[in-house]
């Protein structure tokens, strides 16, 4: 009995539909429902994901000149702690940009060059 099952399963996935009793119009019946039952799975996903907050903070990160501002001391405390030089720089902001430039940049090469 399993042996019948499996040759009639080999018998379809080697004929393909043309062996089963539907017509062309339900076979794409069934493969639109399919496809809108995987673009609903995927939407409400893709929804989540951008939901996320550390999605939307890493796009805050990502388009924004300046997500954290510099820090401004005085001079007094710069001549206390020389160290905090450092944090008046735009660190953050430079580094962002300038992994937007090169992920773009590399996109640019490979698709428009």
């Amino acid at each position: 009995m399993k042996n019948r099952k499996w040759i009639f399963a080999a018998i379809l996935l080697i004929g393909g539909p043309s062996l089963l009793p539907f017509s062309l119009e339900v076979i794409t019946l069934i493969e639109l429902f399919g496809f809108l039952g995987l673009w609903t799975i995927y939407s409400s996903y893709a929804v989540y994901l951008v939901n996320h907050p550390r999605f939307k903070r890493g796009l805050c990160l990502a388009t924004s000149w300046d997500f954290q501002p510099q820090m401004l001391f005085s001079l007094r405390d710069l001549k206390a702690c020389p160290q905090l030089v450092f944090h008046m720089l735009p660190v953050q902001s430079v580094m962002v940009w300038t992994l937007n430039i090169l992920f773009w940049g590399g996109v640019a090469r490979c698709y428009i060059i």
